[in-house]
């Protein structure tokens, strides 16, 4: 019965390590998916730059019709604000509450926020 016992305490104790690492694994597949997202946008809105030369003329929905992703400002959708001709930002929330930005400005390097 003593035998028993410790063992139920080990295992207990296992449990009590190893549950918060996996608690964590699930925020960081939200995470992956909602940066995924946020560079998969980043694509449509490059290639439609290549076309039409103006990220001002990207931002509708149109351009984000065959691609899989929403525009939007919900869950792992994409937001997207400050279209210019040279400039825009993608903001895309996961959901695990933490948002994701990739902005360009004056035709420069995209910068990432995450």
């Amino acid at each position: 019965m003593i035998e028993l016992l410790a063992v139920v305490l080990v295992v207990g104790i296992l449990a009590a390590i190893a549950l918060p690492a996996f608690l964590g694994q699930q925020h960081k597949g939200q995470d992956a998916e909602a940066k995924s997202t946020a560079r998969n946008a980043m694509s449509v809105m490059e290639s439609c730059y290549a076309e039409r030369d103006d990220y001002a003329l990207c931002g509708v929905a149109s351009e984000f019709s065959g691609s899989g992703l929403e525009l939007g400002s919900g869950l792992n959708e994409v937001g997207l604000s400050g279209l210019g001709t040279n400039d825009y930002v993608i903001t895309v929330s996961s959901r695990s509450g933490t948002s994701f930005t990739i902005g360009k400005s004056d035709g420069g390097a995209p910068t990432f926020s995450w």
